[in-house]
């Protein structure tokens, strides 16, 4: 299941959206995760997002998973054939932490 509420405001654009799993496995505790989503649109080349994950098992326990925060950066200001993009994302999980890594695309 996945909803999404997208806010509009004059320059700025907020998306928060909510993604769910929900299983009953067949010799284990049915369970629920999900993970919560916050974009921001800060400027029309930088856009931020943060996502919390969390798990309920049945019969054990609530735990919350990680984050990760994503930034993606457009060094080009105009559409262009190919339109490169500049990804840094820090990701952070109850197993391991996870350095910052970046991607080029």
């Amino acid at each position: 299941m996945s909803r999404t509420l997208t806010i509009s405001k004059s320059q700025a654009n907020l998306e928060i959206a909510m993604k769910t799993t929900q299983a009953s496995p067949k010799f284990g505790n049915p369970f629920v995760s999900g993970t919560l989503e916050l974009e921001y649109g800060a400027k029309a080349w930088w856009t931020t997002e943060v996502y919390l994950a969390g798990q309920h098992t049945s019969n054990d326990s609530t735990i919350f998973t990680g984050f990760r925060w994503e930034n993606r950066f457009r060094p080009l200001l105009r559409e262009h054939f190919i339109n490169p993009v500049l990804y840094v994302s820090t990701k952070m999980s109850a197993a391991r932490p996870e350095p910052a890594g970046m991607v080029g695309a």
